[in-house]
């Protein structure tokens, strides 16, 4: 019943004399950071989702009649540019889940970990919680677009200021295309 990694007072108080304790009791306690490093939303009924970022990707040097316009990644230019915003900004709560998604369409022969969507925290200059996700290698399709989703926990953060960072590195020797590059943000709505 005592949790010690995740107490709060409001899980105290509520289990407080019991001998059995809900999932609704559950729901009081810290968020459990022990998913990593496959994170997901745990439920989406518990936070309110809102679109936190979006970029389409329409790089004015590249000319295609694609009219959803995209980002050409190659080993001269090996990322796109990078979201970053500070905690502060986000939510007032202990942490946030963000959904990072893009699309990629990558030539045949490509390897999946060619092509990465990183997101990390950072502090006076310094990353910390750095995460990446590739292609899933089972499901890619060569000479299409393909989708790259990724979740990711906010850390515990070492100050409020700290600034959440996240974009799409390419470390293939080709190129690879992306386009509607989104960030999603869980915020924990109020515990009652």
């Amino acid at each position: 019943i005592i949790d010690i990694s995740r107490m709060t007072r409001a899980y105290y108080f509520r289990i407080f004399g019991k001998t059995k304790v809900t999932d609704e009791d559950k729901k009081l306690l810290l968020v459990s950071r022990w998913e990593w490093p496959i994170e997901h939303v745990p439920d989406e009924r518990d936070y309110t989702e809102s679109l936190l970022y979006f970029n389409p990707f329409r790089d004015s040097t590249v000319h295609s009649s694609d009219t959803l316009g995209y980002f050409r990644l190659s080993p001269e230019r090996c990322y796109t540019p990078a979201y970053r915003v500070a905690f502060k900004d986000l939510t007032r709560k202990d942490h946030v889940y963000f959904r990072t998604s893009v699309e990629a369409y990558v030539p045949e022969g490509f390897r999946a970990q060619d092509l990465l969507l990183v997101m990390a925290f950072e502090h006076h200059r310094k990353l910390y919680k750095y995460a990446t996700r590739e292609i899933n290698p089972d499901s890619i399709r060569f000479n299409a677009w393909n989708r790259i989703t990724m979740d990711y926990l906010s850390p515990e953060v070492r100050s409020r200021r700290d600034k959440l960072g996240t974009y799409v590195w390419y470390r293939g020797e080709d190129f690879a295309l992306v386009r509607n590059f989104r960030v999603l943000l869980f915020d924990p709505r109020v515990k009652k």
